[in-house]
């Protein structure tokens, strides 16, 4: 097997972040919602899981401005027998759903994913340096240095990293 991936000329988030030189905007990250979830409901269809989204895996096509998402290496193919049986340990330390840990990513894992870039991009802080362990959530909120989110996508963010998969 191998796999093909289109040369994407651009700029990760990551670099875009630094050179940024400050916090993602919420009308920035809404957008990057607006272009990446249409993405994942697109490869989700065809039973494919990218299993290692961060700032690295996401670039600003240059030719329209658009993001992409990129590195299909880690992707695997979820049939129902594959979701059942415990795989690989995979995806970047800190981006990665917890269930990605023991084995047992999802297609939820993937969203999980997108929402800590998301709060990484609104925070500059890696996820790491978000996450409360006494309360099992991202404590992202005390880190915004006066950049403003609205409650409603608030709330997206909190249920697209919650610990849990039935929430």
């Amino acid at each position: 097997h191998f796999l093909v991936q289109q040369f994407i000329d651009g700029q990760t988030l990551a670099e875009e972040l630094e050179a940024q030189g400050k916090p993602f905007t919420e009308e920035q990250v809404r957008s990057l919602l607006l272009d990446l979830l249409p993405v994942l409901q697109f490869i989700h269809s065809h039973n494919v899981i990218h299993r290692d989204i961060k700032p690295d895996n996401i670039m600003r096509r240059q030719v329209d401005d658009r993001l992409v998402l990129i590195d299909f290496g880690a992707a695997k193919m979820a049939t129902q027998t594959e979701l059942a049986k415990t795989g690989t340990t995979i995806g970047s330390a800190g981006y990665a759903a917890p269930e990605q840990g023991y084995g047992k990513a999802t297609f939820a894992s993937d969203l999980y994913s997108l929402g800590v870039v998301c709060l990484n991009l609104l925070t500059q802080m890696h996820p790491f340096d978000l996450y409360d362990g006494m309360e099992g959530s991202f404590a992202w909120r005390d880190y915004l240095n006066n950049n403003s989110v609205s409650d409603p996508l608030a709330t997206v963010l909190d249920k697209l990293t919650h610990s849990s998969l039935k929430h």
